[in-house]
Parts: structure tokens; C-alpha cells; sequence
């Protein structure tokens, strides 16, 4: 199968970026954090940058093994108000650059999960008293936002394929978006029911599987597809300085 190659470059780019190297032993949180304007990644490996950028799994990445041993902190302005695709975009560039990150991508297959509709299609509905879930189509064109309370799970204005690359992580696997649902939605999912002692710890494959079925009326199904798969042709293990 014919591999494309990746550009180096983007035409996108950040108008300041300050990559550094974090604390050793650092047991801060590990995430990427995209603004309006922004980029803020705290705690991160190369290997987790590269698959934020490209959409992908680490599990579709084939690169040298420090890859996802070093971690870094990034802070970068975008020159104006940015969606998160192009924030995508900007990291890619600032790889290229700042690491000499060349990559291709080909196709492989490999065992994904399918994000589909149920039978009796998606459960759209309003937050009652006796129903804490809710899954709405909002129009808002704000930023996604997530958050949680004691018993349960909330997305806001979250697009489907965004909800499924979250999914990827805990299922180990990449999770395809085939509901064909292409608007925003307001998510809640109660997980009272999946926790499984009093310490609060979540059965979270138990709850993808069956929650997302019987509470928003969508279902995973594992099977095989062909998806992109990263191989890193050359990066360097330190970036240049700011």
C-alpha cells in the first residue's frame, strides 16, 4: 500500500511557542488544553503530542521507543481566535519544526470500535428529576467543555467525532464515528450504577459499553477497519530553544 508523506510544515502556525521540559518526576495531571487563542500542553510526551495533532492513538504510531518517555510543557499563542482544528494544525508545524518531526501515514488495519446509532435511534431528551441523563443538539458554536459531578459524566457542545477520539483512550483502541450525527450536542450520563465500591472507582468499560446504549441510544461495535497509521521517519529527542 502506498504511504503518503506528510508535510513538514503547516501553513498555520503559532505566532509564540515556549516548549520546555517538565519537572522530572512531575506527577501533575497529563493533558492538552486548546483555547480560543491558545495552546497549553502540561506533562506530555512527544508520542502524546504527535497523536493530539494527527487525531490517532498512540497505539497507531510506530516510532523510537523514548518517544513517549520524555515529557514536555508547551505554551503557544495562536495569531488569532483559533478552533481546535487549527490548533491541530499549529502543532503539527511546531513539531516539524521544533523537533525536526518527519513522519508518513498509511493505512493498516487494525481492531477499532464503531460508534453507531441503536435501533431506536439516539436518545434525545431533557434533563428530568428522575432521568439525570440528557443528550440535546445545541446550536452554540462555543468550544466543548467538559465536566463531572458525584454521579455523573457531562460534555457540552461536543461533536460525535469528538466524543469517540475520547473513547479511544479508555477502550485501547481507535473508536471510528459512523452515527452520521454531525451536529453539537449537551451529553450527561449518569454512572452511579457503574461504580463499583465505596471509593468511587468506575467500571469505565463496563459504562462505555452498555451506558452509552441504554442512556443516549448509541452502541460500540468491535470490529476491524483500515485507519491511519503514523511511522516517524525522523524527531529529535530535544527541541531547539525557545
Amino acid at each position: 500500500m502506498l504511504a503518503v508523506i506528510c508535510c513538514a510544515a503547516s501553513a498555520q502556525t503559532f505566532d509564540v511557542a515556549s516548549i520546555r521540559e517538565s519537572v522530572p518526576d512531575s506527577r501533575g495531571s497529563r493533558d492538552i488544553t486548546p483555547g480560543p487563542a491558545s495552546l497549553t500542553v502540561r506533562n506530555m510526551s512527544v508520542l502524546g503530542c504527535i497523536a493530539w495533532a494527527y487525531r490517532v492513538q498512540g497505539s497507531q504510531i510506530s516510532g523510537p521507543p523514548w518517544l513517549d518517555e520524555e515529557k514536555f510543557d508547551i505554551a503557544a499563542k495562536a495569531p488569532g481566535r483559533a478552533d481546535e482544528n487549527s490548533l491541530r494544525l499549529m502543532l503539527r508545524a511546531l513539531l516539524a519544526d521544533r523537533f525536526a518531526l518527519k513522519l508518513r501515514i498509511e493505512k493498516k488495519e487494525m481492531a477499532v470500535y464503531s460508534l453507531t446509532v441503536g435501533k431506536n435511534g439516539p436518545n434525545f431528551h431533557d434533563a428530568t428529576a428522575k432521568d439525570s441523563s440528557k443528550f440535546r443538539e445545541t446550536q452554540s458554536e462555543e468550544p466543548s467543555h467538559l465536566g463531572e459531578d458525584k454521579t455523573g459524566l457531562m460534555a457540552e457542545r461536543i461533536r460525535l467525532s469528538e466524543m469517540a477520539d475520547l473513547l479511544s483512550e479508555p477502550l485501547q483502541r481507535p473508536v471510528i464515528d459512523n452515527t452520521g450525527l454531525k451536529g453539537r450536542y449537551d451529553i450527561r450520563l449518569d454512572v452511579a450504577a457503574y461504580m463499583t465500591n465505596s471509593e468511587g472507582h468506575l467500571d469505565a468499560i463496563g459504562f462505555i459499553l452498555s451506558g452509552f446504549q441504554t442512556q443516549l441510544g448509541l452502541k460500540l461495535e468491535s470490529g476491524k477497519e483500515n485507519v491511519d497509521y503514523l511511522v516517524i521517519e525522523s524527531v529529535n529527542k530535544t527541541p531547539t530553544q525557545n
